[in-house]
């Protein structure tokens, strides 16, 4: 999920097991990694509801019948399947993830059977309801015998009623944590053995054990707790129990229900009590004669870790201890009580004081429920107990004494010393009887003198500010944690602190670490000066408990704040508006019923029929409201509001919804609405909307306007009058309309086509200045015609002299000039500029335009923002200097900027302090970033040196040798690239206050249509290692924000170290790349060490498009952040369903039909909107987002009309299907023609000219990246012109071509791959075509589906090599006589840069190996990659050839039969680089003699030369013989097969970075019968431990072994070896898993190791897919 164990396991382990269901749908990683957690506790069920509970035993009913399947198929005896009634899915759920279950549920209630259920089991089994409930809850605990069950409550008195009960105890005692026996025991004396005997069966892993039987016998009497009456010795149970201790039993409850009778010690209770030698905790209550002595012993005897004691259960019902009994109690530890808790409602402490003094060294925590107590002795135990963190002393009627709880010496008067001062952190206790003069009532004690009070209030806040150390105090009361019997609520209190300031509270200043007060129920005078002070002086607090009990006051401070701002309503649910509405509607009908009362004749109130409240809410609260919601969707009327709204005011639905919107909106005219968007189109349709609008405009503080404008010409009045309504508190004004008129022409943004004046509104507006108007954005969706200034835009402008900031796009002409105009005449703060919206069509602004907005500040820009996806800047160059002096903040989303045009703009600004560079496609080359001196060399000194804080541009053109790839730039010298970087981080270092350094790919960030991808990938850039020179940027301390996101950086463990002990402030790193082994290491240590790091990655990129839409729908941000990726690549199209493209289609068909209304709208003459058979919402899907998509889907069956579809284009369009297909396509790609397809396939057979097809490919080949072409040309000779043509439509973007194409010629001849017969010259095509090369081309595939004759060169091959001399790979089949010879020379002569290689491909693909020797040798610098796929043995024919390449060779494939051992030998030790090899073979193998390589004379292995760099081997080892095996190859002498594979492994163990280890069969990979069954080879290595598996221990990288198909003897202690030895193992495919040691290997896995995939090998006879 995160690709971080540590954080998937923080994140899960809180997940509800819902929630972790519906993660687990997400996609196929998801699940992986939650089914653990889902899966793991099945507690959740003891809460579960009966459906819940009914489909679980679904699950264990179709388990346990499969089970039963396997167990008669087993019986029968011709060895097949029985027969069964009901086919059910194999493995089943619980069969697949039982495996994860850790805590079991409990079983009472588990099992219920649905009537489906209940029908099936009485079909498949004969068995009724009952019995089959009691075979699947065996079936459950027998299958999970490891899983454990947290608690589990045993009724003893039905034991014997039920052989399922007796049966399910059996099997779950060994398993419990936490074990409850309840009930009663009725028997023959004696007989206890029975509980001994089940108690017995409890594992060692029981945790606490709690005891509530009644044991009543023959003759009356009861035994309780451990004794039995008159009886000093039992009968002795049939059956011997080990007496073994329970080793993690920590606790220990004895609380009966009853008890009767005198009791004695039974040898029950000793065995009990001998296995309780770990407890640490006791409670015991209901005592009779002799009971807490004998208890006291056995505590003493055999309970040496006891600490923590619970005496009585609180209830009070006939619980009653004597304090005797409690005294014999306390002193039954050996080494002292650090808990103390007592629950009895008797006074006692007087006579067990004794008994608790002896603990006050080491008593910590004190909790007492009695009624009354000694407050000196209370006060004994806080002054005497040095470890004392808790004390609760919970009192049920009344307080402490205040006087007693000073503790005063009474001769000085000064406060005695507590030991537990600083030790006490909890104190829970009511101090009372202190004088309030202040208040009246019951409860309140009179003062002796005046001021008494306030003084006794001093004295006890000075006891308190002792207690440094103090995190809960709780003065007040405590209702829940009072366990005694009688019930109560709140208990108010009168005589206690007042907790306030004049109080003396300002004493307590030192208790900075407290997190809790509690106050509940006492008679406080806490007020808002008191709060202010708690805040300041206890910065922990947390928790504040009794406030809103206290008085009224508190209520009268918090409610301004609840009701000021509506605003969340916004975003509120259904449900939360209809509660609101229902308050309207109360305030409404409250107004009309105080309406009618006051028209009444004789002034007495009208009847009416339902009574309401007299204040409603909103009356008495609506004062308060000083932001309001949004109007839209605000009332929602319930059903039941709906019903009294027709029963009150016989209004329907819609009319009340008008009446309550208005009704809200007047009575609120002081509060103001944060932002509102006006539709202007559809204000005239409805009077509610014009009524609103004028309500709402005057306390607006963000208003947008939206729509299109259609009347005659000076009618911009409306909106005049509209705008006019605004107040002066309007911050921001966004105007986003067309203004359409009769005739057709449009006015923009301030410009109206012919007129010098307008018509004037018929009401005057008062042209008073908006004051707190600061933001101004003019961003219409579409506007057209030349432009000339109007009165209404002059209005405007006047209007708008404290605007700050002006965003404009989409321009016409004279525009910008007249703008500029204006905002230098009316607009005099203006510092802030926006050009341009890079994120829609068509937004190209001209940069004269651009120019002439940047002359228009008085004062200079601060901020320039510059959107416009153009190449623009060096035109813009003399006017961005005018600025320099006062330019803070640069941001250029815009294409092609010069890099000297960059460098001076850093070096001029001094008050620079962010820089966006943000280039789309370029990045600024790295010598010219560096700026030196050209004569002395020396850095220049840029002016933004010390005010630069965050820097956002993409430094490129530096060599990096290392990385091999597009985008590489080779170095002129040795040690250039080191030498440039060294340059760029001096730059860098100069920048000593950077906070946010971002040197790499911000998607988010880009906003212009032409982006590639999501992540583009830079090789050309900084290392970002120390060795390159990462050091010197030691002085940005203040770096808080790195970003190498998409750069090739080399950033280790070693890196992260530095950068965190060097910037101390970093907090955010972006663009760690997590494919590789290193940076995982890197993340680890980063969460490990510094988990206060975010570490941003690109997740999006990782999720399917169906997670993504899941993921847009959360909300408003998710949506935003998720959109670009989910638009970004429609080539998942390419695979989708009918349906899917189907819905495709109709985004398609709705955005042509709206612009083919407006085309409409704009051809009508007279200037009214004509009527559509359909209305569309504007804008379509496609229009809002289709700015994102950067990846087109392949036009073959993209459009797909639904039969609804296809009426509604006849209906709007009246064109026939096929033509509509085609215009939707054709419109598709010419409106996305900056956007690229990642792979195309044409059909050349079928194109024609003037042909929808012709015309799309001529749309589509520009901006594909890979290109193939199929299919067999006919024709007259000389026509290859056509092929040239459409191929140099292909743009330099193109990365791999392939052509499949077979020329067949009128006289039955063909030419291919390069090669005309007969002809050395052809017909030239008629145009000629530029032969500009394919700069991104890197892969060529020549595959032809037929080739014939003897081939010569043509005019067109010569061409078509040419353009490909940037091609790095090339691929080639089906050879015609004298083809290899003419390519290689192509390949020599063109493709300088050559140096992967693949010959063959399918079936039929025989090459003679000369042709193939003949293309080996066509590489001018050596092949590094060797792919060779023919099914003949031909390598020893061409094994010199590829042993040439052996100084550069580092990939060799070879799929072959018969392959020679001793020339892969040689491969191998010839070859420095080679780091991976796949010898896959299919009925072959490498013989084991020659696999070794042993040195004849020495007997020594022989090195190799690819030992420290190989990292992939497939390769097969035979001929070894396996005497425990039939059928092998036979010894020579005993012993022979060990010491053969010994000598393998020894050959094995030297290729220490090996990474990939196959020795198995790989049907998937072979180029020849792929899909075949797995091949069984006998005469292999082992893979065990005796035969010499140990010799691999040096393997440390290997992530993947594959043993498939061999015969190898893999078990336990093998896998557990190689978990050990070869940590970073991921694969091992191969395992048998049909015998027993196969399967509890694979469990053991399964089970201790399940990041390990088991890939199983397939079935012997069927195919892979």
């Amino acid at each position: 999920m995160f690709d971080i164990p540590e954080l998937d396991d923080m994140v899960c382990r809180q997940l509800r097991p819902q929630d972790l269901a519906q993660f687990a749908r997400v996609n196929k990683k998801w699940h992986t990694v939650v089914i653990p957690y889902l899966w793991k506790d099945l507690s959740c069920l003891n809460a579960s509801s009966s459906t819940q509970r009914q489909a679980f035993t679904s699950l264990l009913l179709e388990d346990y019948l499969q089970e039963q399947r396997e167990t008669e198929s087993q019986k029968d005896g011709t060895g097949t399947e029985q027969a069964v009634q009901a086919q059910l899915p194999s493995p089943s759920a619980l069969a697949k993830y039982g495996c994860w279950i850790r805590i079991l549920p409990d079983p009472k209630g588990l099992v219920q059977l649905s009537d489906d259920s209940t029908q099936l089991v009485q079909a498949l089994t004969g068995h009724d309801n009952q019995s089959i409930e009691q075979e699947l809850l065996l079936h459950f605990f027998k299958c999970h015998q490891e899983a454990q069950l947290p608690h589990y409550s045993l009724e003893y008195d039905t034991l014997g009623s039920s052989p399922l009960k007796e049966t399910v105890a059996q099997l779950v005692l060994p398993r419990v944590r936490h074990l409850s026996v309840e009930g009663s025991y009725r028997g023959k004396r004696g007989e206890l053995w029975k509980l001994k005997r089940l108690l017995g069966r409890c594992s060692t892993t029981l945790e606490k054990l709690t005891l509530e039987i009644d044991y009543k016998y023959d003759d009356g009497f009861s035994t309780y707790v451990g004794y039995d009456p008159d009886f000093k010795a039992e009968e002795e149970e049939p059956e011997t129990t080990e007496s073994t201790e329970w080793p993690s039993l920590k606790e220990l409850v004895l609380c009966p229900r009853e008890c009767v009778g005198t009791p004695q010690p039974t040898t029950f209770w000793s065995w009990l009590y001998e296995r309780c030698g770990q407890v640490e905790r006791i409670e015991v209550s209901k005592f009779r004669r002799g009971a807490a002595e004998c208890i006291r012993k056995d505590m003493l005897k055999h309970m040496p870790n006891l600490n923590g004691i619970t005496i009585g259960d609180g209830t009070g019902h006939g619980s009653t201890i004597k304090p005797d009994r409690v005294r014999s109690l306390l002193s039954g530890s050996r080494n002292g009580w650090k808990t103390i808790v007592l629950r009895m409602p008797v006074k006692f402490m007087f006579r067990s004081r004794g008994a608790i003094r002896e603990h006050f060294p080491t008593i910590e925590v004190i909790r007492m429920d009695p009624v009354s107590y000694q407050a000196s002795e209370l006060i004994e135990m806080l002054s005497s107990s040095p470890n004392l963190h808790t004390f609760c002393g919970i009192a049920g009627r009344m307080g402490l004494n205040s006087n007693a709880f000073v503790d005063r010496d009474p001769d000085t008067s000064v406060l005695k010393t507590w030991l537990c001062e600083s030790s006490l952190k909890v104190l829970k206790v009511g101090i009372g009887h202190i004088p309030r003069p202040e208040l009246e009532g019951y409860g309140v004690t009179e003062e002796a003198h005046p001021g008494q009070g306030r003084e006794i209030q001093n004295q006890v806040y000075d006891r308190l500010a002792r207690l440094t150390n103090l995190e809960t105090l709780s003065l007040g009361d405590i209702p829940e944690e009072v366990t005694l019997s009688w019930s109560r609520g709140v208990r108010i209190q009168r005589d206690c602190l007042e907790m306030s300031l004049e109080s003396g509270l300002h004493k307590l200043s030192e208790l900075t670490k407290l997190k809790e007060l509690n106050v509940l129920g006492m008679k406080a005078r806490i007020g808002i000066g008191e709060v202010q002070w708690m805040t300041e002086h206890w910065p922990r607090l947390r928790v504040l408990r009794g406030l809103d009990e206290i008085n009224k006051k508190w209520q009268a401070v918090v409610i301004p704040y609840l009701w000021k701002d509506l605003s969340c309503l916004n975003a509120s649910s259904s449900a939360q508006r209809q509660a609101f509405t229902s308050l309207l509607l109360e305030d409404y009908l409250q107004e009309q019923r105080k309406a009618e009362s006051q028209k009444g004749e004789a002034g007495t109130e009208q009847p009416v029929q339902a009574q309401l409240p007299s204040s409603s809410a909103l009356a008495k609260y609506g004062c308060w409201i000083r932001i309001l919601p949004d109007p839209k969707g605000l009332v929602q009327l319930s059903d039941d509001s709906t019903q009294l709204v027709q029963a009150l005011t016989e209004h329907d639905n819609q009319s009340i919804e008008q009446d309550l919107l208005l009704h809200f909106f007047k009575r609120h005219q002081e509060a103001q609405l944060p932002q509102y968007s006006l539709d202007y189109d559809t204000l005239g349709s409805s009077p509610l909307k014009e009524t609103v609008a004028q309500l709402v405009l005057p306390r607006v503080r963000r208003l947008t306007v939206v729509g299109s404008y259609r009347g005659k010409r000076g009618e911009l009045w409306k909106l005049k009058r509209l705008l006019g309504r605004c107040s002066t508190a309007l911050q921001k004004l966004t105007l986003e309309i067309d203004y359409l008129y009769g005739d057709s022409w449009s006015s923009y943004v301030d410009y109206d086509e012919d007129f010098d004046a307008e018509e004037e509104e018929p009401e005057t507006t008062e042209s008073t200045e908006w004051s707190s108007l600061k933001e101004l954005i003019l961003r219409p969706r579409r506007c057209a015609g030349s432009l000339q200034p109007t009165m209404f835009w002059s209005w405007l402008y006047k209007r708008c002299s404290q605007v700050e900031r002006i965003e404009v796009s989409k321009f016409r002409r004279g525009a910008a000039e007249s703008i500029a105009e204006n905002m230098l005449e009316y607009m005099p703060n203006l510092n802030e500029i926006t050009i341009g919206h890079g994120g829609r069509r068509y937004s190209t602004i001209k940069p004269d335009r651009v120019s002439s907005l940047l002359s228009a500040s008085r004062n200079g820009w601060k901020v320039i923002v510059l959107t416009a996806p153009v190449n623009l800047f060096y035109e813009l160059e003399d006017t961005m200097q005018r600025h320099f002096p006062t330019l803070e903040v640069l941001r250029i989303t815009c294409d092609g900027i010069h890099d000297v045009e960059f460098v001076e703009m850093l070096s001029s600004c001094p008050n620079l302090h962010t820089f966006h560079g943000i280039f789309g496609r370029s990045s600024i080359q790295g010598d010219i970033f560096i700026d030196r001196d050209p004569d002395t060399s020396v850095l220049k000194t840029w002016s933004c040196e010390t005010s630069l804080k965050v820097l956002k541009v993409d430094i490129g053109h530096i060599p990096r040798p290392d990385l091999k790839g597009v985008g590489v730039i080779d170095e002129e010298h040795p040690g250039q690239g080191r030498e440039i970087q060294g340059l760029v981080y001096d730059r860098l270092a100069r920048l000593t206050n950077l906070e946010t350094l971002s040197l790499g790919d911000i998607p988010e960030e880009t906003t212009y249509y032409y982006r590639q991808s999501a992540i583009e990938t830079q090789f050309d850039c900084l290392e970002m290692s120390l060795e390159s020179g990462l050091h010197k940027l030691s002085e940005l301390t203040k770096l808080s924000e790195l970003n190498v996101l998409g750069m090739k950086t080399r950033i280790g463990v070693k890196e992260v170290q530095w950068m965190t002990k060097h910037w101390p402030r970093l907090r955010v790193l972006r663009g760690l790349d997590e494919s590789d082994d290193e940076t995982n290491e890197v993340v680890q240590w980063l969460q490990e060490h510094h988990p206060e790091i975010d570490l941003i990655r690109d997740q999006n990129r990782q999720l399917r498009p169906q997670d993504l839409a899941q993921f847009a729908r959360v909300n408003k941000k998710w949506h935003t952040v998720v959109i670009p990726y989910l638009w970004g690549d429609l080539s998942c199209l390419n695979t989708s369903s009918s349906a899917q493209r189907q819905a495709f289609t109709s985004l398609l068909l709705e955005d042509y039909l709206q612009e083919q209304q407006k085309t409409d709208l704009q051809k009508d003459e007279t200037g009214t909107e004509q009527p559509v058979q359909a209305q569309l919402p504007s804008p379509s899907a496609l229009a809002k987002y289709g700015c994102w998509i950067r990846s087109l889907p392949d036009p073959t069956g993209l459009v797909q009309l639904s039969d609804d579809s296809m009426q509604l284009a006849k209906a709007l369009t009246r064109q026939d299907s096929q033509s509509t297909e085609q215009e939707l396509l054709l419109r598709f790609f010419k409106i996305h023609q900056a956007a690229q397809l990642p792979h195309y396939s044409l059909e050349y057979d079928t194109l024609e000219s003037n042909h929808p097809k012709e015309t799309i490919a001529q749309l589509v080949l520009p901006r594909v990246r890979h290109l193939t072409i199929v299919g067999s040309y006919r024709g007259k000779r000389g026509e290859l012109w056509k092929l040239k043509r459409l191929l140099s439509l292909c743009s330099t973007t193109l990365e791999k071509l392939t052509l499949e194409i077979t020329y067949k010629y009128d006289d039955d001849l063909s030419v291919y791959v390069g090669y005309d017969p007969d002809f050395k010259a052809e017909e030239e095509e008629p145009n000629t075509t530029s032969s500009t090369e394919w700069s991104s081309l890197k892969e060529l595939v020549l595959r032809p589906s037929e080739c014939v004759g003897i081939l010569q060169p043509t005019t067109f091959w010569s061409w078509f090599y040419k353009r490909c001399s940037q091609v790095e790979r090339i691929a080639v089949s089906k050879f015609c006589r004298g083809a290899a010879e003419g390519i290689t020379e192509n390949m020599l002569a063109h493709m300088p840069n050559l140096n992967e290689i693949t010959v063959g491909g399918s079936h039929g693909s025989t090459i003679k190996p000369e042709r193939i020797a003949s293309l080996l040798s066509g590489s001018r610098n050596g092949w590094k990659v060797i792919d060779l796929k023919m099914p003949v043995n031909f390598f020893r024919r061409v094994g010199d050839s590829i042993q040439k390449h052996s100084p550069t060779l580092e990939v060799l494939r070879i799929s072959c039969f018969g392959v020679p051992g001793d020339k892969l030998v040689e491969v191998f030790s010839s070859s420095p680089h080679l780091h991976t090899f796949h010898g896959v073979v299919e009925r072959t193998y490498i013989k084991s003699n020659l696999f070794i390589d042993q040195d004849p004379d020495t007997g020594v292995l022989k090195t190799w030369s690819c030992e420290n760099s190989l990292k992939v081997l497939k390769v097969s080892i035979g001929d070894i013989p396996r005497p425990e095996l039939e059928g092998t190859t036979k010894e020579t002498h005993p012993g022979q097969g060990r010491e053969i594979q010994g000598l393998v492994y020894d050959r094995l163990a030297r290729l220490t970075n090996l990474e990939t280890l196959s020795l198995g069969d790989t049907p998937d990979e072979e180029a020849y019968r792929r899909g075949r069954p797995a091949r069984n080879q006998s005469d292999c290595v082992e893979m065990s431990l005796e035969s010499g598996l140990h010799k691999l221990s040096e393997l440390t990288k290997l992530r993947e072994l594959n043993v498939l198909g061999m015969k190898a003897r893999i078990g336990i202690k093998e896998v557990q070896w190689m978990t050990e030895h070869w940590p970073r193992l991921r694969v091992l495919r191969g395992l048998d898993g049909s015998d027993d040691g196969g399967k509890q290997v694979v469990q053991w896995l399964q089970q201790h190791h399940p990041e390990i995939d088991l890939m199983r090998a397939p079935i012997a006879g069927t195919v892979n897919s």
